[in-house]
């Protein structure tokens, strides 16, 4: 019995710890890129216009672009005021679905944007 008393309490201990840490994420990593093609530009403008609306909404602390691909796109970071805000941009953004044929498209959750 204390056995599975202490396998419950490791996986509470570990969920509960997984839960704070997606709650601290207050930004969202954008990476779109053409993969030999150019990059599928409806998703492109798509992206640019959903971050756009963070800043006419006011929710974006911080933007930088890392670099940009020679058949378009781009590498990004979104910071946003809050880790409510992130999960709500990273949710719009997780909808958009380029062609994959000829777009590579992640998108990670991180806990703020390094500038270089």
């Amino acid at each position: 019995m204390k056995g599975k008393l202490a396998l419950v309490a490791a996986c509470v201990a570990l969920f509960g710890s997984s839960i704070a840490s997606a709650q601290e994420a207050r930004a969202v990593r954008v990476d779109i890129f053409g993969r030999g093609p150019a990059v599928d530009a409806r998703a492109f403008r798509e992206v640019r216009t959903t971050i756009a609306n963070e800043v006419v909404e006011n929710n974006l602390t911080k933007f930088v672009v890392n670099g940009f691909g020679i058949e378009g796109g781009f590498s990004a970071c979104v910071e946003l005021r809050s880790g409510t805000a992130a999960n709500e941009l990273y949710t719009r953004l997780r909808r958009i679905q380029p062609d994959p044929r000829t777009t590579s498209y992640t998108l990670t959750q991180v806990a703020e944007c390094a500038a270089e």
